[in-house]
C-alpha cells in the first residue's frame, strides 16, 4: 500500500496530529517533485 493511501485511512489522535502529518508529507512530496523547495523546518510542541 502506498503511503498516500495509508494516510487516507489513518487514525489521527486529534486535528493537530493530522495537520502535523499533512505538513510533513506535503513537504516531502514538494521536495521530491520540485527539488529542494523546503530546506529545513521544525515542528515543535507548544
Amino acid at each position: 500500500m502506498r503511503f498516500e493511501d495509508e494516510l487516507k485511512i489513518a487514525k489521527f489522535q486529534d486535528p493537530k496530529h493530522r495537520a502535523m502529518v499533512n505538513v510533513i508529507f506535503t513537504s516531502y512530496w514538494m521536495d521530491d517533485k520540485f527539488g529542494s523547495v523546503i530546506k529545513c523546518f521544525e515542528i515543535s510542541e507548544e
